[in-house]
């Protein structure tokens, strides 16, 4: 077989990958626009934290067995 031959054979080798990553592209763009516009994933709600059950600065219950407190220095 020729080089010519061979090179062509990649060539559209890398045409058919190429078409392939832009059509999956494609795929997951409209499937991203199909759920945010389905209703499922409200865009522009804000979810506060009363809504969550805080309480204060809190988020869970009284008598969870872990407890977090961050200290920071600026010095």
């Amino acid at each position: 077989m020729s080089r010519k031959g061979h090179g062509k054979r990649r060539s559209s080798a890398v045409w058919a990958v190429t078409a392939a990553a832009v059509a999956l592209v494609a795929v997951l763009i409209g499937a991203s626009v199909w759920s945010a516009r389905s209703g499922r994933a409200p865009a522009g709600e804000a979810v506060r934290d009363a809504d969550l059950g805080a309480v204060g600065n809190a988020i869970g219950p009284a008598d969870a067995p872990v407890t977090v407190v961050e200290y920071m220095d600026y010095a």
